[in-house]
């Protein structure tokens, strides 16, 4: 096989296993079936001893790249990457501009830092304040708080200082927060919402149905459920196989991206 052709090949373990990893999707169906096909003839005639122009050491390498006329680009980076690295994405096409842009989004954040900060303290000092409506208004401040501080780092880490890698805990970490308070907000509109359905429909009864601890409870509920919806998910992206450098599309990390570029295997 000569040198243009040069084909290494990734950890094939008790059969030929092809895959295909971050294919565009502007291809058609027909160039990645073929793709497919070629790439499993490939793998089992290097099994069965025919492809001699394969080095052996490369059967237990990290890379499988194979240059073919087909437009669709077979190109697996580590596949048994235990440390697997993600590329955050700023604004595409206007990277030189960044320094510019980070200006509206500090004054986004500190306007969503400030407002959302100002509204827990007077709820917290002013006693008057102390009714389940204006609780469940701190809680969904707090939970606009998270929302912004989960995103902020890594936006204004890109925008300042192009800092682009996270690796996959960290990821994961944020993708916790992110979508916990994501699930938090709604359980909390639910919780707002039932309190003005009361206070609508039954205001006599008011304060003996909407107590203090009963908000607790609701407060301690909608946790629970973000919780329970989040954690199973993200505990399934540990076992996944990754390539050692994934670019994402978004600036955060937004768990259908990571999703995407985890491998599929036929």
């Amino acid at each position: 096989m000569d040198s243009s052709t040069k084909v290494r090949w990734a950890t094939l373990q008790d059969s030929a296993v092809c895959r295909l990893v971050n294919f565009r999707s502007d291809y058609s169906m027909a160039d990645i079936s073929s793709s497919v096909v070629s790439c499993c003839l490939l793998g089992s005639w290097v099994l069965s001893g025919k492809g001699t122009g394969v080095p052996k050491g490369d059967l237990d390498g990290n890379i499988v790249r194979i240059n073919t006329t087909n437009p669709v680009k077979h190109e697996i980076l580590n596949v048994t990457s235990q440390f697997p690295t993600f590329l955050l994405t700023g604004i595409p096409g206007l990277e030189s501009a960044h320094a510019w842009l980070s200006i509206p989004f500090c004054c986004f954040y500190a306007i969503a830092l400030s407002g959302n900060s100002m509204i827990l303290f007077v709820i917290t000092t002013q006693h008057s304040l102390h009714e389940p409506m204006y609780y469940f208004l701190s809680m969904l401040s707090a939970t606009d708080l998270g929302l912004t501080v989960s995103t902020m780092s890594t936006t204004l880490g890109i925008l300042w200082f192009n800092a682009r890698e996270i690796t996959l805990d960290a990821c994961i970490i944020q993708m916790f927060f992110l979508h916990g308070f994501t699930f938090t907000e709604s359980g909390v509109l639910v919780a707002m919402a039932f309190d003005r359905y009361v206070a609508i429909c039954d205001p006599l009864r008011y304060t003996t149905i909407l107590t203090n601890s009963r908000v607790i409870q609701m407060g301690l509920l909608v946790i629970i459920r973000s919780v329970l919806l989040i954690v199973p998910l993200l505990l399934l992206l540990k076992p996944l196989s990754f390539c050692k450098m994934n670019t994402l599309s978004h600036s955060y990390c937004y768990y259908p991206d990571v999703i995407v570029v985890a491998y599929h295997i036929w």
